[in-house]
């Protein structure tokens, strides 16, 4: 009866140490470089129980997929080595009673997390919304491990994964997650005005007016000037018919500060907004004689006035008389001489920092570029030409 009890306990055993050997080849075969031969032997290690929960083996599992991750021709047909590599070293921390590994894994851990980041940004290029939430949750769970914050200093932080995962939610036409995720930045007071325009966006998609501008009111307590929150809320005021109690509103605010040069920059805008443009241009002219260096207020007046000179174009396009044909175009390029300074000093002002900033600079440069070969300054017009080429 001995024997018969001892054979299957020999067999557990033999099994057992049969497992440790295939983590422990695993790590000799990582030395060598040898990862797909190493990939195979943690994996198999993985899944027996003697070993599926040891925390060398996580530890390894973390390491050989990390570097499976990091070779540019197996991380081709191994998509999700970042993420099992993440996966691995956080798990080896929840299971590393004794602290083996402590010193190593505190490294490795971000350095994954920084990976998988990576990974998520490529999977949300290449329009997989669903792989990329799942990667940025993954992200998510390293930061409370990263004690001396590698990833903060790698320009990754909760917050910035936070509003990926409400730009992954928005495209998966999933609300009600992306509204969870821009309250928890607004909560926060997370430093990027297009987390009110993105709540203004959904709740105007679900027709909810009213509280869509109370969202854009409070991004303007923390960001006055930004242009795309003024829109927003000259357009939901538009939308209301209530235009004339918005401009009215400002214009009484600019009789109490007149030195505001916000106030006449949104004044203007509103103007321009209700085609009122003889008003809209001294409102923006006075903006920039109080900040010169005001750059949304000269893009404002710049593509202003450039529009003017594309409705004087449309319309010449009509006449047949070569001498009132000569006379329109001499306005149109006065019009063109006129925006030219603005549009030039848009763009040198443009740091170029936000989504916004690089918005405005494209349409810039465009408005330049054509703006240039109407008036044959062809100098000018290459040099804008072979720099959005680059």
């Amino acid at each position: 009866m001995r024997k018969i009890i001892i054979l299957p306990l020999l067999l557990v055993f033999a099994t057992a140490f049969s497992q440790k050997a295939s983590v422990q080849s695993a790590a000799d075969l990582l030395k060598l470089k040898e990862y797909v031969k190493a990939k195979a032997f943690i994996d198999e290690a993985a899944v027996y129980e003697s070993t599926s929960n040891d925390p060398k083996m996580w530890y390894y599992r973390g390491k050989v997929y990390q570097a499976v991750n990091d070779d540019k021709e197996l991380s081709k047909t191994n998509p999700e080595a970042a993420y099992i590599a993440t996966q691995s070293f956080i798990n080896c921390i929840h299971t590393d009673k004794k602290e083996n590994h402590k010193d190593s894994t505190d490294i490795f851990t971000w350095i994954a997390g920084y990976s998988l980041y990576n990974r998520a940004v490529e999977q949300y290029q290449a329009g997989n919304m669903e792989v990329a939430m799942k990667f940025y949750k993954e992200v998510q769970e390293v930061f409370p491990y990263d004690k001396d914050n590698n990833m903060k200093r790698n320009n990754i932080t909760s917050d910035i994964v936070t509003k990926n995962l409400y730009l992954c939610s928005y495209r998966l036409n999933d609300f009600t997650n992306a509204k969870m995720y821009l309250q928890k930045l607004i909560d926060v007071k997370f430093n990027d005005p297009s987390i009110y325009l993105g709540m203004c966006k959904i709740l105007l998609q679900e027709k909810d007016t009213a509280k869509a501008l109370s969202y854009v009111e409070m991004g303007r307590t923390t960001f006055e000037e930004h242009p795309g929150l003024i829109g927003q809320e000259i357009s939901i005021y538009v939308a209301q018919g209530k235009t004339k109690e918005l401009i009215d509103k400002v214009s009484l605010a600019i009789e109490t500060d007149t030195e505001n040069e916000r106030l006449y920059n949104m004044r203007g805008s509103l103007n321009e907004k209700t085609n009122n443009l003889d008003k809209a241009i001294p409102d923006y002219k006075k903006a920039l004689e109080l900040k010169e260096d005001y750059m949304e207020v000269n893009y404002n007046l710049g593509n202003l006035l450039f529009g003017q000179a594309a409705d004087l174009s449309t319309a010449a396009n009509a006449i047949k008389d070569n001498n009132e044909f000569a006379k329109a175009k001499e306005k149109i390029d006065q019009k063109l001489k006129e925006a030219q300074p603005y549009l030039e000093r848009t763009k040198e002002l443009n740091q170029k920092k936000t989504d916004d900033d690089k918005l405005i600079y494209q349409t810039t440069q465009n408005l330049l570029k054509q703006l240039y070969a109407r008036t044959n300054q062809m100098d000018k017009y290459n040099e804008v030409k072979a720099e959005m080429e680059k």
